[in-house]
């Protein structure tokens, strides 16, 4: 499953109004591989009030329902899919309306491992003598 994004926007300077035959695309397109990516196949859209740009993200469910969230100037919205992208059922409100809350114990700092990436590192490694680059 891939986020293809197409301004909905009619297009800015020389290039307003352009390119009209796109339009039935414009959107936060929803496209599908079932052959390991050597095809996709445009499922659907969604289109948000007050878009900017797009940036969705599609959330694929325990149930199997889809959850798209997408950057639009009103905050962050929202939408589902129960037909795998097909139709979105537009709940369009902002999910984080107070924005995006710091989580529980953040405030013990480095030992809840907040903000700490994963090390695949390993100190205890030793170069076997002989083998070493140089």
């Amino acid at each position: 499953m891939l986020p293809i994004s197409l301004d909905q926007r009619g297009g800015f300077g020389p290039f307003r109004d352009c390119f009209r035959n796109l339009d039935p695309l414009r959107g936060a397109n929803v496209f599908v591989s079932t052959d390991e990516g050597a095809t996709w196949e445009r499922r659907g859209a969604a289109q948000f009030p007050n878009p900017d740009w797009h940036e969705h993200m599609i959330i694929e469910r325990a149930d199997g329902t889809l959850w798209m969230l997408a950057r639009t100037s009103r905050g962050i919205m929202q939408t589902t899919s129960t037909d795998g992208g097909r139709t979105p059922t537009y709940m369009l409100s902002n999910p984080w309306p107070d924005g995006i809350q710091q989580p529980p114990g953040s405030s013990l700092g480095p030992l809840t491992f907040l903000g700490r990436g994963p090390d695949f590192s390993n100190p205890d490694f030793v170069v076997p003598i002989g083998t070493a680059a140089v």
